[in-house]
């Protein structure tokens, strides 16, 4: 549960209001195999509808009830596994984060990411890197607003390439 306080001083005088983000569970399940072998899965469930907005002189009631309305609870889902067959290191992963407009592995607003990696070690203190990770999304896009336009359909899809070099000391 994070708090914000946000102060507006663009205008004449200052407000001061709080918000509140939507609460996260999460659980985290691990497997090591002789050092060789590992898997992870994590799950988080995040409800959106629990955001609100909220000051002392003013009740933000229509937005609270347009947040209630609008969004709803969806889960996070990451996976990995990780082959050790020292100085060579594989790593492969998975992740999907959920809609905060309902949809949970697929559709409308859900991102999801393919990656993979290899790491090189050739002492305790010295490793070397490499990971290319795929992220996909789709969503529509209203420049006024359902009522006025029809949608455009936006797929974004970026690949990302990180090399890591690394000293330990």
């Amino acid at each position: 549960y994070y708090n914000l306080t946000l102060r507006d001083t663009s205008g004449p005088g200052t407000y001061k209001y709080k918000i509140s983000s939507p609460m996260r569970i999460g659980g985290s399940i691990a497997y090591l195999y002789e050092k060789i072998l590992s898997f992870n899965i994590d799950a988080e469930y995040l409800n959106y509808q629990q955001g609100n907005v909220r000051a002392n002189d003013y009740s933000f009631a229509d937005v609270n009830n347009a947040i209630r309305q609008k969004y709803s609870s969806t889960f996070n889902f990451r996976a990995g596994v990780e082959l050790n067959t020292s100085p060579i290191v594989l790593r492969l992963g998975y992740a999907s984060y959920g809609s905060p407009f309902g949809n949970l592995l697929s559709g409308q607003n859900v991102r999801t990411s393919y990656c993979g990696g290899i790491g090189f070690r050739k002492s305790d203190k010295i490793f070397f890197d490499i990971a290319l990770t795929f992220d996909r999304l789709s969503e529509e896009y209203y420049v006024y607003g359902p009522k006025f336009v029809s949608p455009s359909q936006l797929n974004y899809k970026t690949t990302n390439i990180v090399f890591t070099y690394g000293v330990k000391f």
